[in-house]
This record gives C-alpha cells, structure tokens and sequence, in this order.
C-alpha cells in the first residue's frame, strides 16, 4: 500500500436514545493509510491483562467451561423430562392394573 493512498474508517454518530429517535447516521472519513496497520505482531506488554497469553487463554477457558455448564444444563433437563415422562407412563400403567 501507498503512502498517499488512503483507507476509510467509521467513526460513530451520537448515541442510540430509547424512545423513537433515530440513530444519527455514520459519518466516514479519509485518514491517511498507515503501513504497519496492516499487519501489526501481536506484543506482550509486562502488566497488561489484555496481552498477557496465560490471561487470554484463561477467559479462553473460562468461556468454554461456560459453554460446557450450558451444555450439561440441557442435557440434566432432558433426563428430567425424559424420567418425567416414564414416570407419567408408569403411574398410568398401575392405575390400569389397580382397576382390573
């Protein structure tokens, strides 16, 4: 990429107000194209929560732990409802017996 060419970026409008007032609309403009934004390493800044790797591979953890609670959640209420039903078929079955 060129030095004089130049990339366009979006900057936000106002907030989004509740009620019936629109959004105000984005407004875009030409900033001059820098060549390391294209490709920037990834750096470890000492004290920095937000580039420490063991910080990002424990909220990587923490998110899939999370997925997997959800996942046992479902699951635990199929069985119930699995065991619910049985337990409705069951107690249908010995009120016909209890009658013959």
């Amino acid at each position: 990429m060129n030095d004089n060419q130049m990339i366009r970026r979006k900057t936000i409008g106002s907030p989004i107000h509740a009620g019936n007032q629109s959004e105000s609309p984005v407004q875009s403009q030409q900033v001059p194209a820098d060549r390391n934004l294209q490709r920037r390493k990834s750096v470890y800044v000492p004290g920095s929560k937000a580039s420490d790797p063991t910080e990002l591979e424990n909220r990587i953890k923490i998110s899939n732990w999370k997925n997997d609670i959800e996942g046992c959640r479902v699951q635990e209420q199929k069985w119930k409802d699995k065991i619910g039903q049985e337990a409705q078929t069951i107690r249908e079955q010995v009120k016909e017996f209890s009658f013959r």
